[in-house]
């Protein structure tokens, strides 16, 4: 028992060592990890059609490039349609400028009509806050492009690793294999191909949930005529995809956008349709086609949420939860 008690501090140190040294290389390897980590679950997204095209009597090489380039295709043709609404929203920023600074200027009466506040003191606290904002817009912008570099940078990076990862998948499988003593190989086996199942349906789930969804939100804002109803929807059915904070950020966001272009009524419609949309989603989609793939409770996943927003960012929010899933 002396033996234990002594063991048990150190036993302690060590793990708190290990997590310290996990969490330093997650942080400060993040330039390759998030890259390795999107291309890793596509590679497991994409696995079944290298294998079919394989059984077909294509070569390797050919399938899995055949495969990346269908996925990359995709890809594109969603950033283009997604472009090209966004060119259009660019287009009509000066006037939903001028229609959010009249909205502010309505608030900015009521709140002194209201509370009987000082019109000087309301003034110079609007005046003040825009004057900040106007002085970030330089850091913003920065921050914008560096942003963009690095998304330019990881549609590049993740096609190649994802074509790797596909051409040498038994021969990674065989080196995680041969890593572990030989009397586990057959536990190692079991535990790789029962982490594809769940990554695989998990993600598929998740895509066909997320489709659903946006196809719910475009049908909703186009009823209510919506200025900007497509681009909405799937904004915020991507959004959808961070877990409770999503569907925040998507009610703030569609509410930003449809006070400077629509009027009350349809903002009110708007973030109806959101929480319809939302519990909708949460009691009958998300159970019955993700299932019970992932087993975590609501702390578990905020916490996961917020600790992959701490190290990775937005990326890290996204990549959360399919990650402790994996775990």
């Amino acid at each position: 028992m002396a033996f234990i008690r002594s063991s048990t501090p150190a036993k302690l140190a060590y793990t708190l060592h290990i997590l310290l040294l996990i969490i330093f290389l997650l942080y400060f390897g993040q330039a390759v990890l998030i890259p390795l980590a999107f291309s890793l679950f596509i590679a497991v997204l994409i696995l079944p059609a290298c294998n079919f095209f394989e059984r077909q009597g294509f070569p390797r090489l050919f399938a899995c490039l055949f495969c990346v380039i269908l996925g990359l295709l995709a890809f594109v043709m969603l950033a283009y349609y997604l472009s090209s609404q966004i060119i259009s929203f660019k287009s009509d920023l000066p006037a939903i400028a001028r229609n959010l600074t009249n909205w502010l200027y309505d608030l900015q009466k009521y709140f002194v009509k209201r509370l009987h506040l000082d019109p000087a003191n309301v003034q110079n606290f609007v005046d003040t806050t825009t004057n900040e904002i106007i002085a970030n817009t330089s850091v913003f912008v920065s921050t914008t492009f560096l942003t963009l570099g690095r998304v330019i940078f990881f549609v590049i990076i993740i096609p190649v690793y994802t074509f790797l990862i596909l051409l040498y998948r038994r021969l990674i499988t065989e080196f995680i294999i041969t890593s572990f003593q030989t009397e586990h190989h057959d536990v190692v086996k079991g535990i790789i191909q029962k982490t594809r199942c769940v990554v695989k349906g998990y993600i598929v789930g998740l895509f066909i949930e997320t489709v659903i969804v946006a196809v719910l939100m475009c049908v909703g804002f186009l009823i209510l005529g919506v200025k900007y109803a497509i681009l909405l929807g799937i904004v915020s059915a991507l959004l959808k995809l961070i877990p409770y904070l999503g569907i925040v950020t998507a009610c703030l966001f569609t509410m930003l956008i449809t006070l400077s272009t629509n009027s009350p009524a349809t903002v009110t419609g708007a973030l109806i349709v959101l929480l319809v949309v939302h519990l909708i989603d949460g009691n009958f989609l998300f159970p019955a086609i993700v299932g019970s793939k992932v087993k975590m409770n609501a702390l578990a996943t905020i916490v996961g949420v917020v600790i992959g927003n701490a190290l990775w960012g937005i990326a890290g929010m996204f990549l959360a939860i399919p990650l402790i899933a994996t775990l």
